[in-house]
This record gives structure tokens, sequence and C-alpha cells, in this order.
């Protein structure tokens, strides 16, 4: 009897495993599950309903991508990812939360649903046989006889000229140009569209901080070496580097960026990385680091913030320990971040005693047979970012932030914000365990 009632279970999670965890109710009585087994589910906490007629299999905190193929998959037949929700999942435009855009080319029969933004696309088709790849071909249908829908990740999806026409209009300006900008540095070309010099919004604030605190004119996307580097001051030796994971190609992308900066140090060059976090929330720390880095005089209305001394602390202790910098770190901060960052520290080397503690990119890096995460302090929060955190399990929905790409998640901690500790130091062993693999 057990081995019976087992089956339904079994092919339920073979369907979920292919839906990113998902099933519609149709599927759940396709496998023998009616509605009063359904009903049960749900109680016990075994399903949870994520739309009408749609559930999540064992867990009641999705991922982005679970979340975008529920929506698609309760507006039924047809339906696909599109607009703003559909640039998330490309990579062209960070996820955001509220309603989750879907079209489908019917043009009646579809009842609204909460959560999801419902478009009716006529031009819209099937293809018989959906790409599976980024780089897919053209092929006949839709507007222009172009291919208008296929499958990334198995969702199905708006492509990437059809996302880009059907943001026009309905995101800010500067979301469209990022969005532009993303799909032609990931290689898929866009009919009609200029590029400007700098391959990201990102990099187009940065040479807006420097002209606004008079430091020196970069070259921009200057070839130099076995690469392309964002901003260079040639003779003072100096590279940056604005980074933001979605404008990267995930962690090939990674290790090669920071294969390229062990090149050009080795060259002589300063190279110096900054992120959209560190622009937008602590810009005269950004144009301070690179004044010093010129070697010039910064402005009087630039100040040191205490942040600085980190800094100051590591040049004059070249021979400290990664643990005393991270101490260091931690005494520095003196608030809420440094508390929490002292908790997860904690939480770590309780989860494996095995764990070395390293200090890279200015700032605690924790690792075991690879890199298990860092631990970075922003103005709003603690981050632990996994280097492969898209590969682990995380039952328990810790992953909150950096959910778009294929390899790297992160746990953003607030102030106040409890921290699940048994949850946390289960992930920690998991990815351990995934690095001795």
């Amino acid at each position: 009897m057990r081995e019976e009632s087992d089956k339904p279970d079994a092919r339920l999670a073979q369907i979920a495993g292919r839906q990113h965890g998902v099933v519609t109710a149709q599927e759940l009585r396709s496998v023998g599950i009616d509605k009063s087994a359904v009903a049960r589910r749900v109680k016990s906490g075994r399903l949870h309903r994520l739309h009408r007629g749609v559930y999540a299999v064992g867990h009641s905190a999705p991922s982005w991508h679970a979340r975008w193929m529920a929506a698609v998959l309760a507006c039924g037949d047809g339906a696909v990812l599109s607009h703003h929700s559909a640039a998330a999942l490309w990579e062209l435009l960070k996820p955001v939360e509220g309603a989750i855009h879907v079209s489908t080319p019917a043009t009646s029969g579809r009842k609204s649903q909460r959560g999801i933004h419902f478009h009716r696309c006529p031009s819209l088709f099937t293809p018989r046989e959906p790409s599976p790849s980024p780089s897919y071909p053209d092929q006949e249908g839709g507007r222009g006889r172009r291919l208008l829908i296929t499958r990334r990740h198995r969702i199905p999806v708006t492509t990437v000229p059809r996302t880009i026409d059907d943001l026009e209009g309905t995101i800010a300006p500067y979301l469209l140009r990022r969005a532009i900008r993303q799909a032609e540095h990931k290689g898929h070309h866009l009919e009609g569209i200029e590029s400007d010099r700098t391959r990201s919004d990102l990099e187009t604030a940065f040479l807006a901080l420097y002209r606004s605190h008079r430091i020196l004119p970069p070259e921009v996307n200057v070839k130099l070496g076995r690469g392309v580097v964002d901003f260079l001051w040639r003779e003072q030796r100096l590279v940056v580097e604005a980074d933001f994971f979605t404008y990267h190609r995930g962690s090939v992308s990674f290790e090669d960026d920071h294969a390229r900066d062990l090149d050009l140090r080795q060259q002589g060059f300063t190279v110096l990385r900054f992120t959209d976090t560190q622009l937008e929330e602590e810009p005269e720390r950004v144009a301070a680091d690179v004044a010093a880095a010129l070697g010039r005089q910064q402005p009087s209305r630039l100040k040191l913030p205490p942040m600085r001394k980190q800094s100051e602390f590591e040049k004059s202790n070249e021979d400290a320990s990664p643990a005393e910098l991270i101490d260091a770190r931690i005494a520095e901060l003196g608030d809420w971040r440094g508390d929490t960052l002292a908790r997860v520290r904690t939480l770590i080397h309780e989860a494996d005693s095995e764990i070395v503690e390293e200090w890279k990119w200015r700032v605690p890096v924790w690792s075991h047979d690879g890199i298990i995460c860092t631990g970075e302090t922003y103005k709003k929060a603690v981050k632990l970012t996994f280097a492969k955190g898209a590969s682990l399990e995380d039952p328990a929905g810790l992953f909150n932030s950096s959910l778009g790409g294929n390899t790297r998640r992160a746990i953003d901690i607030g102030e106040g914000q409890e921290i699940d500790a048994e949850a946390l130091k289960a992930l920690i062993r998991e990815a351990a365990a995934l690095n001795a693999a």
C-alpha cells in the first residue's frame, strides 16, 4: 500500500522538477491527486498555492524562476513571460517585486489573476519547436515574420527583440536604454538600435561621478591586454571596472574578470572595482578612492568617510591575518551591520569546522575546497553571496537577492532581520559538499 501511495508523489516530483518546482491542478489530477488530496497536501504544507490552479511543491518561498513559471502556467496554453519580467529572465534588467507580466495570443476567455499583469497580444504565436538557446536563429512567424517567442530555462518567454519592443513605452527611458545595452552586450542583434560609447548605465553614472568631482577624465572601453577595460588612466596606470553581476555573463565571466585583473596587476596597473550599490549609496567613497589611486590631492569638499580607515588598516598591516582583518571590519562598523556580520561568521564556523577565512576584494571570504560565500556590508544590508548558490537546494528560501544569474545567489540581511540559524548552517554545509564533489 505504501508503495502504491508513493507513485503519484514520485510522478509529481518529476513534473515539478521540469518546471522549477511548480505544477498545475490539471497535472495534479493527471498523476491521481484529486481535489481532496490537494487540500490535504496544502494543509500539511506539501503544496503551496501560488495562483489559481498552480502550486509550489514542498516550498513556500519560490525562486524567481518558479514565480515566472507559475504565472505562465496560470494563464494557460500559449501564455509566455513578457515585458519587464521577460527582460529579467533574459538578465537585461533586475527582477522587481509586483505583478508578473504574461502575454498570450488569445483575444478573450482569460480571467485576470492576482499578481499577474495580463497582456493580450494576437501577434504572438507558439513555434512548433521553440529554441532552447538564448542565441536562437530567426524563424518565420509573428510580426515581420520574425520569431517572437521561445524558451529560456524551460520557461516560455518572448524573444529578446520582442521583449525590447514590449518594453518601449512601458518603462522609464533609462531602463529601456539599459535593457538594449545589455542585449547587445550579450550578443543579441537589434536592428535599428545604436549603442553609445559606454556599455551600461552604470558606466555612464561613473563618468558623471568623475566629472562632478573634478577627477581627470579617463579613456572609456579601451582594449588592454586580453580584454576591454571600462575606464583607463593610461599615464597613471590605473584601471577602474564598473561591476554589476547582471551586466556580466555568469561565473565564467566572473572568473575571467579576476584572471584579467591579475594579468593587469602583473603589468603594473592598479585595478579598482566598484559595484552599482557602492556608486548609488557611497559615491563620495568611490570618488575618494579613485582620486587617491590617481595620486592627486582630493578636492576639499571630499572627505574620507569612516570606512576608509579599513583600507589604511590593510595598508599598514600587510602581515595581518584574514581573521584579524575581519575582526577589524566588524569593530569598525560598530552598528547592527557589525553585529550581523559577527553573527553569520559564528554560524558559518559552527556549520563547518574546516571553513577557511580569507580576505579578498576588501571583504571577508569563507572557503572550503573553494569559495563558499563572501560577506559584504552596505548601508542597508549585510550581503552573503554564495559562489555556487544557484546549484544549492535552499529549502528554507533564504536566498532573496542576485536571483537572476545562473551561478551565484545572495542573502540580504537588513537591520532587525532575524537569521534562520539552522537553515543558514545547512546551506553552508551543502555548499561545502558541492565544492568537494
